[in-house]
């Protein structure tokens, strides 16, 4: 009778570590294969693990970005960007910012960071996950319309002293 309990108990727990493991591994395919780049950080904001959107979106392996950075303040160079992510820190709060950043072979990209606190049962901050969306043709795509709505307003503007000319001489002329 006793074992009998024992298998169902071990028969529940391979039940639950099944739908765990399951889990697990949608979680992992979902990391390996986006193309954000996502960055997982101590409470301090020190590296601990990168995904392979990380590795292709800046063309530099786990290794090689953890031979020349070990905390997120050392990738930053702009005060503004680094009090953002403090600031994130000690108020607990995801904290969302773009910056322009260079990949291992020289190309600018523009990317939108979103950091999240990962917060335990006490309200201790235990990991830091950012992901990074390369927002590069977006930012293009901005730029090539705002250059678009210029051109627009000045089309505007001209036409307008144009029919302000036009309507000058109809005056003059019907009187």
């Amino acid at each position: 009778e006793e074992m009998a309990t024992q298998s169902e108990e071990l028969q529940e727990q391979a039940e639950i570590l099944k739908s765990i493991n399951e889990e697990l591994e949608k979680l992992s395919i979902v990391a390996r294969e986006t193309d954000n780049a996502i960055i997982i950080m101590n409470e301090k904001g020190q590296f601990l693990w990168v995904n392979d959107g990380f590795t292709r979106l800046y063309g530099i392996t786990m290794e090689e970005f953890f031979a020349k950075y070990t905390d997120i303040f050392e990738t930053i160079s702009i005060p503004d960007i680094i009090n953002i992510i403090q600031k994130g820190i000690d108020e607990k709060q995801t904290v969302v910012y773009e910056s322009n950043n260079t990949t291992k072979f020289g190309n600018m990209i523009h990317v939108q960071t979103t950091i999240t606190p990962v917060i335990d049962a006490s309200g201790k901050i235990q990991k830091l996950v950012a992901i990074q969306s390369d927002i590069s043709k977006l930012k293009s795509a901005e730029i090539e319309i705002k250059q678009k709505n210029e051109e627009i307003t000045v089309q505007k503007e001209e036409l307008l002293k144009h029919r302000y000319h036009l309507e000058q001489i109809v005056k003059e002329r019907t009187a």
